[in-house]
């Protein structure tokens, strides 16, 4: 809580905010932040013969979207931020996170190590990158219950339209019960 009594909420995002460059000033800067770079450097190389450092501040193309790259860079920028802010005696009441950005909210919480939330990004994006290319995706965008449990009882292959624009391709394994009312 700060002198004023408001209260400190830090909230990490996931994919799809990344950036080449991300926190370059603080690396270039900071030591707290550099170091915690560096340390989850050091984890990427191990596991992928990659530096996460060249890849986030030394490549000449913009482009940045290689998940084995992008996933552990998020975590590691993310968790940098964490310690840079933990180190300035600023620490949060209440942490959350969305995707990716759940990983560097556990850290923030306490419920896991940093290397271990780096050495976890890096092997979901192995797994993502090494899903067979025919697999696929499903989101279902719909406030009706009944066609939600109607949907989370497919176990087969199929495609059917369900209007103009949407089309349900194959299904291989039941969408997740957890979407299922109870």
């Amino acid at each position: 809580m700060t002198t004023s009594g408001h209260q400190i909420i830090f909230l990490y995002s996931g994919q799809g905010n990344q950036y080449r460059n991300m926190g370059l000033s603080l690396f270039k800067t900071n030591p707290v932040f550099r170091e915690s770079i560096e340390r989850s450097s050091a984890i990427v190389e191990k596991l992928l013969q990659r530096s996460l450092i060249e890849e986030l501040y030394a490549s000449d193309t913009m482009v940045f979207d290689d998940l084995l790259i992008t996933n552990p860079a998020i975590v590691a920028v993310e968790v940098a931020l964490y310690e840079l802010l933990k180190g300035m005696a600023i620490n949060q009441d209440y942490v959350t996170g969305t995707s990716l950005g759940e990983f560097a909210a556990g850290v923030a919480a306490g419920a896991w190590e940093s290397e271990m939330a780096i050495e976890t990004a890096v092997e979901l994006a192995k797994s993502v990158t090494n899903f067979p290319s025919n697999g696929g995706m499903l989101a279902i965008l719909s406030g009706d219950p009944a066609l939600v449990a109607k949907l989370c009882n497919i176990n087969y292959l199929w495609r059917q339209k369900i209007s103009q624009e949407i089309l349900l391709y194959p299904v291989i394994e039941k969408i997740s019960r957890t979407l299922t009312p109870n």
